[in-house]
């Protein structure tokens, strides 16, 4: 095994056991810009009824139309 191949060997370890952290910090921790959507309302939200025309629609949408942004 020549010193490039040792050299080739290590880097690969290496990004292999940084890439596997990473994945178990993201799966154990789960930070909290990964559990909400960006206006706050958790991911796994069920749908909400509209008030005018009774069908369900989901809480973003509910959340943009108050807020005025859509």
């Amino acid at each position: 095994m020549s010193a490039k191949d040792l050299q080739l060997t290590i880097f690969s370890v290496l990004v292999g056991a940084i890439s596997l952290a990473s994945l178990l910090y993201i799966y154990i921790s789960s930070p909290d810009y990964l559990r909400k959507s960006r206006h706050g309302t958790p991911f796994f939200t069920s749908p909400v009824i509209h008030p005018d025309s009774s069908t369900p629609i989901s809480i973003d949408e509910l959340i943009i139309h108050y807020k005025g942004e859509g």
